[in-house]
């Protein structure tokens, strides 16, 4: 190629990147006019929080908001990850102690911040901010909750990345339970099968245009899975079915879990931030896993019988005749004792049995074989565990093992939870001690003074938990649990009775929380095969809230996704239901 014919190549090349450049620029800067795909903040200034209400509030507020205060964006319209509410100085004040925790609906404080309407932050967050003024009486403390629901590891470190301009003195860190929900499914699938693609765009995703990138690869991973949707986990139909995620897919989680963390540590360490991070604990004995998954050889014939072996299993369990079940567990072939319901079941035998370490490591086997993760599998925390060893200056604060310790009757169940993941007051209270202790013995804040004679009741009453909160709290518990059911809409029948309970012991009946957990037992009568039953409590609860209850199942049938689910529906005769007014 002669020189001319070479320049004349080189300029073209250079004119064809210029114009890219130049087109980004343009695309970025009508994507920041048009406020799309812009980085979901934290924390809003004064004037942007008063944007986001109404007008009446605007003007109530307006004399209540002072200046210079950034405030958390718990406000209607803000998105999917809404945190508790607070507000903190945008210039620290000297001699503070200031500490952001970070995290998912744990961290939220959810049942107990959502039984406040909002308006209060009854988190473990909140509470240890009381522990700590108790013990450090001389040193003023601030810990602020950016704990949001639904919130992945990976968001978490997004807002700490944030919160770094606040001047913080410790970030800490309960976080792990949110890897696997279908929004991050979908965005590891996304990376799993077009890497180089998003690997292509990875390097702006601090720009608009680099996330508009990534929100098109997982929407194309949207429509050609519709097996597993954003708005919520799927439903399982059947037992022994076929996984919602591939092993490769879990790789690349843990690989970004691992790239998070260490961004997220030599973040800390340029920033001077001290790094507490938190092993995560879950229910391990009362939680079964939601879906089994056989190899893709298994067939159909051998899903049914090992399906109908594990019932017969759990009945034996069920029964009280844990060594027999044990005993037609080993009968099973090789292939299906390696069930994810085989190992649960296994566990809990053994655990009726005395033997307590080998049903820990079932049930942990069961957790982390579920073909619908819902809780944090072991990688998780040994990924937290080997990022505390490679860098010393890390503050780990091992809650797994606190939950773990003690005798058979101290078992991670529902002693410690309320459901699948979030701690009751006795486990939240659990969080706090070691957390205090930790943070104590490192001797961050200085000398400790000894600890306040208080009783849970008095430190819960100082946060704002009042007795009248416990009807919410009761309501949200149940209608956890009514979902789990429909995770397992295969057990419906069998878990029925025991959903019916809680629901009915709900206080304060004819409130808003004994409706909607009411409209939930009859869509779940439905389902089991009541359906008279069912209809008749739906049709009850139309009469006097025809809109509320209608808006409530509609959202049911939009979040559930599963065809099956709308063929009961239909045959029952309820679809006319969603179309009335």
């Amino acid at each position: 190629m002669n020189p001319g014919r070479r320049l004349r190549w080189m300029v073209r090349v250079l004119l064809l990147l210029l114009s890219v450049a130049v087109g980004g620029v343009l695309a970025e800067g009508i994507l920041g006019l048009l406020d799309l795909h812009g980085p979901l903040p934290a924390f809003l200034t004064r004037d942007q929080y008063l944007a986001m209400v109404s007008s009446e509030e605007r003007a109530r507020l307006k004399s209540e908001l002072p200046e210079g205060f950034f405030f958390a964006r718990d406000v209607d319209g803000m998105g999917p990850f809404p945190i508790p509410p607070g507000r903190f100085a945008i210039e620290k004040p000297a001699g503070i102690f200031r500490i952001f925790a970070f995290g998912g609906s744990t961290t939220y404080g959810l049942p107990f911040t959502q039984a406040a309407g909002r308006k209060k932050d009854l988190s473990f967050p909140s509470w240890l901010r009381l522990r700590l003024k108790g013990r450090f009486a001389g040193r003023p403390i601030e810990v602020h909750n950016v704990g949001a629901i639904g919130q992945t590891f990976e968001g978490a470190v997004q807002f700490a990345k944030e919160c770094l301009h606040y001047q913080p003195d410790a970030f800490l860190f309960y976080s792990g339970h949110n890897e696997y929900l279908p929004h991050a499914l979908l965005l590891a699938r996304a990376r799993a099968r077009s890497s180089f693609v998003l690997r292509a765009g990875s390097p702006f995703l601090d720009y608009r245009l680099g996330r508009l990138w990534q929100n098109w690869m997982v929407s194309i991973q949207e429509r050609v899975n519709p097996r597993v949707g954003t708005l919520d986990f799927p439903v399982v139909e059947r037992m022994v079915d076929a996984c919602y995620h591939t092993e490769e897919e879990s790789e690349v989680m843990r690989t970004g879990y691992r790239r998070c963390l260490e961004g997220l540590w030599a973040d800390c360490r340029r920033a001077g931030v001290r790094l507490i991070l938190c092993t995560v604990a879950c229910n391990l004995v009362d939680f079964e896993p939601s879906l089994s998954c056989p190899s893709s050889k298994a067939s159909e014939s051998d899903r049914q019988r090992w399906t109908d072996a594990l019932r017969a299993t759990r009945d034996l369990l069920r029964g009280g005749d844990a060594r027999g079940s044990l005993n037609l567990l080993d009968a099973l072939d090789p292939a299906a004792q390696g069930l994810a319901e085989a190992c649960f079941i296994r566990g809990r035998a053994q655990l009726e049995l005395g033997l307590r370490e080998k049903g820990l490591l079932n049930l942990k086997e069961a957790r982390d074989r579920d073909g619908v993760v819902r809780r944090a599998p072991s990688w998780v925390n040994e990924e937290l565990r080997a990022s505390s060893d490679r860098h010393p200056e890390i503050l780990k604060v091992d809650l797994e093992q606190e939950f773990e310790a003690g005798d058979l009757q101290a078992l991670p169940g529902r002693l410690w939870f309320f459901d699948h993941v979030h701690p009751n007051r006795a486990g939240t209270a659990k969080i706090v001690d070691a957390l205090e202790r930790a943070i104590v013995e490192s001797r961050w804040l200085g000398e400790a003074g000894m600890p306040e004679r208080r009783s849970t009741e008095q430190e819960l009453n100082e946060l704002g938990y009042i007795p009248e909160m416990i009807g919410a709290v009761h309501s949200t518990q149940a209608l956890a649990y009514g979902g789990l059911i429909l995770l397992r809409l295969y057990d419906a029948r069998d878990r029925l009775a025991e959903a019916r309970a809680l629901i009915e012991a709900i206080p304060a009946a004819g409130s808003a929380f004994q409706r909607n957990a009411q409209v939930l037992l009859g869509l779940l009568e439905v389902l089991a095969g009541e359906q008279d039953s069912g209809k008749a409590r739906l049709e009850a609860l139309r009469s006097r809230s025809p809109r509320e209850v209608k808006d409530l199942i509609q959202s049911f049938l939009d979040r559930a996704q599963s065809p099956v689910i709308r063929d009961i529906f239909r045959r029952a005769g309820l679809c006319p239901f969603e179309s009335k007014d």
